[in-house]
């Protein structure tokens, strides 16, 4: 495992690497299928929701509910699927590979977006079982006597493995399970990867990703600034020569546009320009949003690759498999051992004895019959 001094060198040496995500801002293909994620997603999820609704209202608020839940996990997979699309195209790019067609990195998405569903899930469930257990060691420290001197060693513990899990959550098994998957690996081999990458080179990972945070923050508001200025000087115009608020001393740019949007007059032709403000709008904010998000792909990218450059995955792979396979077995054997278990005997009833010559009752220490005298002991 290297030094942190030699992975923060290593880490500023390759982050001028960074700097080729900004490219990613004249990739139209990827911008495209970015932005009809995120029509298809309003639509689908207007649709669903609203079906949700209604359903809910007229066959009861249980199934509406239920509706309501399958129409947020459908509107998610719409997202990852538009996103690992876009996002493989930027990766041919960054490992310079000849760039796939649109149609390939669509059927690409479909076939892959559920290993980054089950990767979150698996992600997910083990750091439920890590707080579990933190839990279970905290409960232990109310012992009377031993509690305060066991608290006094789990909570510095307790406080920098859960710091340390959480970074690597953000900063490790989200981002970068990503380009693992664009990169071909599978869901195991993904996980292998990124425990490996989070054992050897946490350091300079989440450096390199706040250093593209840094730079997508500036590309950020530098678009916002030239979207705002735009908006500024253009609404004006706008608002002067179609005559909406001209003549209402104090009237504001925004509430201006307001007025343009929700006006139904101006000779029949305002709700015209009022879907056209809209519209413009829409593609301002989208072109805002996007543009980052682009350059953030291919700069996660970029970090995966640097990160993972003379690492290898074999051992790692064989132990995480290995790992596995010690649960499932522990797991087999605990069933095992259950279904093994001998069920206890049932109690054996007592026999009913009966006089011989009446075929009356008899209790267990009657010597004569009590119905007819006989003799029977």
């Amino acid at each position: 495992m290297a030094s942190v001094s030699g992975q923060l060198r290593d880490c500023l040496r390759g982050s001028a690497t960074l700097l080729d995500a900004l490219d990613a801002i004249g990739r139209w293909r990827s911008f495209v299928i970015l932005a009809a994620t995120f029509l298809v997603f309003a639509i689908v999820m207007a649709v669903l929701m609203s079906l949700s609704t209604y359903v809910g209202m007229r066959l009861g608020a249980g199934l509406g509910s239920f509706l309501g839940l399958l129409s947020g996990l459908i509107g998610l997979f719409v997202m990852l699927a538009g996103t690992n699309a876009a996002g493989v195209m930027l990766w041919d790019e960054t490992k310079g590979l000849p760039p796939r067609s649109v149609a390939d990195a669509l059927a690409f998405a479909l076939f892959t977006t559920h290993r980054l569903i089950a990767i979150g899930l698996i992600e997910g469930l083990l750091f439920l079982a890590y707080l579990i257990a933190l839990c279970l060691m905290l409960f232990a420290c109310k012992i009377p006597w031993l509690g305060p001197l066991l608290y006094a060693v789990v909570f510095p513990v307790g406080a920098v493995v859960t710091g340390l899990i959480v970074f690597t959550l953000l900063y490790v098994a989200f981002p970068l399970a990503l380009p693992a998957i664009w990169n071909g690996a599978g869901v195991l081999s993904t996980l292998s990867i990124l425990s490996a990458i989070a054992r050897q080179r946490l350091v300079s990972t989440v450096i390199s990703e706040l250093l593209l945070g840094l730079m997508v923050a500036v590309l950020t508001a530098l678009i916002g600034g030239i979207v705002m200025i735009g908006l500024s000087a253009t609404g004006s115009l706008s608002l002067l020569i179609l005559s909406i608020g001209g003549g209402e001393g104090g009237m504001g740019l925004i509430s201006g546009l307001m007025g343009l949007m929700m006006s139904g007059g101006m000779g029949g032709g305002g709700s015209g320009y009022a879907v056209a403000l809209g519209f413009g709008m829409g593609v301002l904010l989208l072109c805002a949003f996007l543009l980052p998000a682009l350059v953030s792909l291919k700069g996660i990218g970029a970090i995966y690759l640097s990160v993972t450059e003379g690492m290898s995955f074999a051992d790692a792979e064989a132990r995480f498999k290995s790992g596995i396979e010690n649960i499932a077995a522990r797991a087999s054997q605990v069933r095992e051992r259950a279904l093994d278990t001998p069920a206890p005997p049932a109690p054996v009833a007592p026999v009913q004895r009966q006089c011989p010559a009446c075929n009356g009752g008899l209790a267990a220490d009657d010597a004569f019959c009590q119905h007819c005298g006989h003799r029977v002991a």
